[in-house]
Formats: C-alpha cells, structure tokens, sequence
C-alpha cells in the first residue's frame, strides 16, 4: 500500500429484499475505475428487517419478513460489490467491513435465544468473509493511517450521538482522525491538538429508497452518495464526495 493511500467509503446502504441492488454495480464499476487502495463499507450493510425488535410480529411491516430471505439478499449485493475486483489480476485492494447497529441484531437475537439459535444464525451468513471483506464486530474501530474508521461514536452514555453532533463527537471520542456512519449525513469537522490536524467526517449513507421508520423530516437530511478519501497520512486527508446520482450517470 502506498505511503498516503485512497480510502474509498461506502455509507450506510441498507440493503435489503425489497429494494434493487443495482447501486452496488454502479460502486463496483467505481471502484475499479479509481482504484482505491482501501476500501470501508461503513457498516449496516445489511438492514435484517426481519430481526427488528422496534416491530411487532404479525405487523404489516413485518409480514413476509425472512431472515434467509435478507441473508440471501445481502450475500448477492456484497458479490455484485466486489465481483469486478474477483475478475482483476492487478488490482487487489484492502476491503473493510464494519458491523452496524443492524447487523448486530443477529447477535443480539442469538443472545436472547441462544439454545435455538447459537451455532446456526451468525453474521457470516451475510457472506462479507466469501467476498474477502476483513469484518469487525459492531463498534469496534480499525484504524487505517491514521484514520480511525467505525460505525458510529459513542456519548458519555454509551449512545450513538444524533444529528450535527455525530461529527463533533468523533473528535472529542477519539481526539484523532474518525470517520463514522449511522446518521446517514454528510458532515466534517476538523480541529488541531497540539499542532496535528484531526478531521472527523461521517459518511452519508449509499441508497435512495425511503425508511419507514424515518420520518420525512428526517430522511431530507440525508445524502446519498460515494466519499473518497485522497493522500490520507497522519490522521490528514483531503476528501471528494459524488452524489449518488452522479454516481449512476459515470457508472450506471
């Protein structure tokens, strides 16, 4: 890896077996053509609906709901991600992939079951590991030269921090460099400790479809899109974002 590589980030994405996955052809086609030598998947990748605890069983919102049927969905767009990479003799990048809040509901749904369920329901059936992505649990951070990547800070509370404090509070959490999802914004705040830059971005999110459990107010902050990090040395970066629309135009 070259000594002030390119970070490719990917957002939140939320995939799941009600919405296309033709964003991940677009990504995997940006990828190939700008070659990042990392590239971070930010973490709820996969939404696993069928898992949630904020829902009824026998709801509307819940019928039809799988966890094979999410599982099989997440495995297909994480193939359709890397699949032009698998195909590369040249290029072989570094690819993370960060556990969310919605992939951690596997384990959750383990621990509160486990006689039925240890040993037969794991975060590997979302098939990153198949795709050569290297995983880390939910909230726990991989740093990259000098960037700490995770899903999202934590307050003093031990809680995602919401909205315009999402990126403050990386840099208070970690005093250093800290790119984060969970919000779905786009935001970048950077600050100076004793001479060394320290930025902190969070992500945005990689889908255009709408969230039921967002109220509409909500899901007009969010941005979809694409972020690259450029000549990221020490903690220091410069970034380029691409709209999600954009995204499609170069690479639909």
């Amino acid at each position: 890896m070259p000594n002030a590589p390119t970070i490719l980030v990917i957002g939140d994405s939320h995939d799941n077996p009600e919405t296309p996955g033709d964003r991940y052809d677009w990504a995997a086609a940006a990828i190939i053509d700008t070659k990042p030598e990392v590239v971070v998947d930010m973490g709820d990748f996969a939404t696993c609906g069928s898992l949630s605890k904020f829902e009824k069983r026998g709801s509307r919102v819940m019928e039809g709901q799988r966890f094979s049927l999410d599982a099989a969905h997440a495995r297909d767009s994480r193939k359709r991600l890397t699949r032009l990479i698998g195909k590369s003799k040249t290029y072989n990048p570094r690819l993370i992939a960060l556990q969310g809040n919605h992939e951690y509901r596997i384990e959750r749904a383990i621990e509160e079951d486990p006689t039925a369920l240890e040993g037969f329901l794991s975060a590997e059936c979302l098939g990153a590991e198949d795709s050569g992505w290297e995983v880390y649990p939910y909230l726990k951070p991989v740093e990259v030269e000098g960037v700490w990547f995770c899903h999202h800070a934590v307050n003093k509370m031990g809680k995602a921090p919401g909205g315009k404090y999402q990126a403050n509070m990386g840099l208070d959490f970690a005093m250093s460099s800290f790119v984060c999802g969970h919000n779905h914004e786009l935001q970048r705040q950077r600050k100076v400790y004793q001479g060394r830059v320290a930025i902190s971005m969070t992500a945005g999110c990689y889908f255009t479809h709408r969230e039921h459990w967002a109220t509409e107010q909500q899901q007009e902050q969010w941005e979809a899109g694409l972020l690259w990090l450029h000549g990221v040395k020490d903690g220091d970066f410069g970034h380029e974002w691409v709209p999600i629309g954009e995204v499609e135009r170069l690479y639909g």
